[in-house]
């Protein structure tokens, strides 16, 4: 995940997660450029993606009522969205977004890390962000091996 605004605030990036507990039950956001602007979220910073409204996903999202029709029926995938979407931190206590009781971390969310030394590393990120207002660039991690074979 990386930020940039236009003189409103920080750039800065940071690893984080983008998929959620449960990709079965809960959307996946799409990689793109969305608005984003500093937030709360459950009493600590975060950052609210598009004001909190309609976002892509990658593979559906069955958890939201609006990708259903009126007849009960799944819309198709490629009409589905997220919302109410929050770069939050991660779960610092295990490396899974999960509680040890299994209740979600993230329910669709980006998340900053999760495991030992990863609430550090988000406070200190999200410290930074305070009165951002810019882009939300979600991309892949870059892949280390690169081949030069032709």
């Amino acid at each position: 995940m990386y930020l940039e605004s236009n003189k409103e605030g920080p750039t800065a990036s940071i690893d984080g997660n983008t998929i959620p507990a449960d990709v079965d039950k809960y959307g996946t956001l799409a990689e793109g450029v969305y608005p984003a602007e500093y937030s709360i979220y459950k009493g600590d910073g975060a950052l609210l993606i598009n004001k909190g409204g309609d976002l892509p996903t990658v593979k559906g999202n069955p958890n939201n009522k609006d990708n259903y029709n009126s007849d009960g029926s799944l819309k198709p995938v490629g009409e589905h969205v997220i919302d109410e979407v929050f770069f939050h931190k991660g779960n610092y206590a295990r490396e899974s977004l999960s509680t040890s009781k299994g209740s979600p971390i993230s329910a669709g969310c980006q998340t900053g890390g999760c495991g030992q030394g990863s609430l550090p590393k988000f406070r200190k990120f999200i410290k930074k962000t305070e009165g951002f207002k810019g882009n939300y660039y979600l991309r892949p991690k870059p892949n280390k091996k690169t081949s030069t074979k032709q």
